[in-house]
Parts: structure tokens; sequence; C-alpha cells
């Protein structure tokens, strides 16, 4: 396992043309400083380019992948089929020719030419919490110049958009990956090589394992892990959700 920004600063400075891809939730700004005070105390200069500059407008998106059926429905949605590069209008491109280590980052990073690929990720839930206090973001959401982010986010979109979207796109690019990181601390990220990672699982499907409890508070409830699994035994979720 790999840990530390100075780790993967030495592996970054060992290629021209780096694509991190990941989901919205993940550190962006995080990860594009940390590259750059390693590297720059390496003497080594990183040109970041955020690959969601070529994602299509937000109202171009928005229309793209909501439904009719569904349009004013306060919780769910249809299904997304539309692939992560449906919502780009081009993706971004570094320069041919330049000294320093250029890094693509962002959802979508991986669809931009690149020597190197690797995914910056973080759990669903984190997104989650930050939509549903209104400090995230849905996927292609994004401020421009002189014009703020339109729109509120929201998890109804986070369900049925925005995660099949990014799933379907990380099991496309999945054997492409050569290093995958968690960021959930963003001060001391840990990293697998796309190996140890294949052996990780492959291990781990040949014994029990136990997943992490998640209290959902949205319509369809938690009441089943309220009273089965003693799961926060004193919040409320809606009246009609029973599972």
């Amino acid at each position: 396992m790999l840990s530390g920004w100075t780790t993967l600063a030495e592996r970054a400075a060992r290629t021209r043309l780096l694509a991190v891809d990941g989901p919205e939730i993940a550190p962006w700004d995080e990860l594009v400083s940390e590259l750059r005070r390693e590297l720059g105390q390496r003497g080594v200069t990183v040109h970041a380019l955020d690959a969601r500059e070529g994602m299509a407008s937000w109202e171009t998106i928005v229309a793209s992948t909501s439904s009719t059926e569904l349009a004013d429905d306060p919780d769910f949605e249809t299904l997304a089929e539309a692939s992560l590069e449906d919502l780009f209008q081009r993706p971004v491109q570094a320069e041919s020719k330049t000294d320093a280590v250029t890094v693509i980052f962002g959802p979508g990073a991986a669809l931009s030419g690149h020597d190197e690929l690797w995914y910056f990720d973080k759990p669903k839930r984190y997104a989650e919490a930050a939509v549903a206090a209104g400090a995230g973001r849905n996927l292609g959401q994004r401020d421009t110049p002189g014009n703020p982010t339109p729109g509120n986010p929201t998890t109804r979109r986070l369900f049925y958009i925005d995660w099949p979207i990014l799933d379907r796109h990380r099991e496309t690019i999945a054997t492409r990956v050569s290093l995958w990181i968690d960021a959930q601390d963003a001060d001391t990220p840990t990293a697998l090589p796309a190996p140890t990672l294949a052996a990780t699982a492959a291990a781990l499907v040949r014994r029990p394992f136990r997943t992490r409890p998640v209290f959902n508070t949205t319509v369809w409830g938690g009441h089943w892990g309220q009273r089965q699994l003693g799961m926060a035994p004193t919040n409320r979720t809606a009246p009609w959700a029973t599972n």
C-alpha cells in the first residue's frame, strides 16, 4: 500500500501526462495543490487541466438526462442510460510538448489522452451528505466566469443520474487504471497499485466479509435497520418508509 502525497508525487514525476479520474466528491483542489507543492520541491512544474471544463453546459446535461415521466417527482427519477462521455462537449487535451508534468483531473479525465491513469475515489456516503447539506455538486454542475452554479444539488439526481453514470464509467476504464487512491483523508491519501487491488479483491470474495452499515434517512427509510440492527434509533424516517 502507498501512503501520503510524497509517495504519490514520486510516482507522478515518472510520467509526463497523468490523468486522474474519479467522482465529483473527490477532493480535487487538494490533489492539484499537493502535487504542485510536492513536485515543485523537486523542481518539477505541474500543469493542471480540469476535465470538467470539457463538459457540456449544465442546462444541456439536465435536458439530456432528465425524464419527462418523473419531472415533478421530488424523490424518484428514471435511471440515466447515458455514458459519461455523452455529457462532454469535447474532452480537454494537453499540449503535445511540455517539460511540465501535466495532470488532467476530475470526472472524465480518462477520456483525455494520457500516459498513465489513476482513480481518485471517495465513498458515496460523503457525496450524499455533502449534497444533502447543499455543499456538494451534482455531476456537471460547476461555476463559470460570471455565472455561479445554477440550481441546487439534489440527492435525487445523485442517486438516479450521477452514480449510475459514474459507476458505468469506472467499470469501463477499470482495466486501464494503474493506481486506485482512497481520498477519505485528503491530508494522507492511501493507494493500491492495480495488481494489488485485484489480488485483494480475489482473496476477499473467497471469505465472509462485512460491509459498512449506513443509515439512510431518505424516503425508502431505514426502519428495518432500526428494529433489527439498532441503527440510529432516534432518527426519524418518512412515515411511509417501512423497509
